[in-house]
């Protein structure tokens, strides 16, 4: 029996589609691919097909239902006893699998096969003709993969989902994902943060491929960046997107004891507008809701 699925959720992928199947297909560690097209209007379904030799194509009626959904989909497919998560654009090393799956089984050996645990890894930035641009996502982005506290999840994501392992205890509790989760991966981060235990690879084992279509960048995390990112995004909104994801974890889990602590501050968090500004600065400072750098902690202290 296989024991890693690679869930595949694409929509109009045409163009690096095969790329990514082939480095899939590629790895040392053989996988079986769930793969789900969200309704492509281009030939990414297609490219799916003529592989059905190699992966497993869901084929349903629902039409699009978002990438979340999808997701969701995929995993309810998957029986095995660890899932990946692969995105339609990006190319991943040869031994990915193979790397992040020895971390885990360490890690289940030290803490139990029961406990939720999802490792995770570094990315390498590339151009969408796959120049490199940084070697480290992490440094691009001055992400810190040693910051796994809830409190600082709930406010800063630091996961990347197409590098993403997971075992079945964190996908039995974590999964479906709700609709009010910003992203599978941050949600994931947050469950395994929560209860679990988060592992990482500092090596980058992804070649992230930045392009116009991306639905969620890269954005170097520097004054530039941060201006960019103000011209594109309301910051208001990305803080309101992650309220609402504490208030759908308090929702979710309401009824474990065993998250008590984490529901606390989850609650504190989705409810920080209810209070005074100052209020709200001294929430930041008691419950430790801060961000990885100071370019968004001072982004963090103007719009909270």
């Amino acid at each position: 029996m296989c024991q890693v699925a690679v869930l595949l959720a694409s929509y109009n992928g045409e163009i690096f589609l095969e790329s990514l199947l082939e480095s899939v297909f590629s790895q040392t560690l053989s996988p079986i691919i769930f793969a789900r097209d969200d309704g492509s209007k281009d030939s990414t379904l297609q490219i799916l097909a003529n592989r059905k030799d190699k992966l497993v194509l869901l084929c349903d009626c629902i039409g699009n239902v978002g990438i979340l959904e999808n997701f969701n989909i995929l995993a309810g497919e998957a029986r095995t006893p660890y899932i990946a998560f692969a995105d339609q654009d990006d190319i991943w090393a040869p031994d990915k699998l193979a790397v992040q799956m020895e971390l885990m089984i360490r890690m289940e050996m030290q803490y139990g096969s029961d406990m939720p645990i999802l490792i995770h890894s570094d990315l390498a930035v590339c151009d969408s003709h796959l120049r490199l641009v940084d070697s480290s996502l992490w440094r691009f982005q001055r992400l810190n993969p040693h910051v796994q506290s809830f409190s600082r999840l709930l406010v800063q994501n630091n996961v990347t989902g197409c590098t993403m392992l997971i075992n079945k205890a964190l996908k039995d509790l974590a999964f479906p994902v709700p609709q009010s989760a910003v992203m599978h991966d941050w949600w994931l981060a947050l469950v395994a943060s929560a209860v679990g235990r988060i592992g990482f690879v500092s090596r980058p084992l992804v070649r992230y491929r930045q392009h116009s279509t991306n639905q969620l960048g890269a954005v170097r995390s520097d004054l530039r960046g941060a201006l960019k990112r103000l011209n594109n995004t309301d910051p208001r909104i990305s803080l309101g997107a992650a309220q609402l994801q504490a208030k759908a974890f308090c929702e979710y889990f309401k009824e474990r004891e065993d998250m008590a602590d984490a529901l606390k501050r989850a609650d504190v968090y989705a409810k920080i507008h209810a209070k005074s500004y100052l209020q709200r600065l001294w929430s930041l400072y008691k419950y430790d809701f801060w961000k990885q750098d100071l370019l968004r902690n001072i982004g963090l202290l103007l719009y909270i």
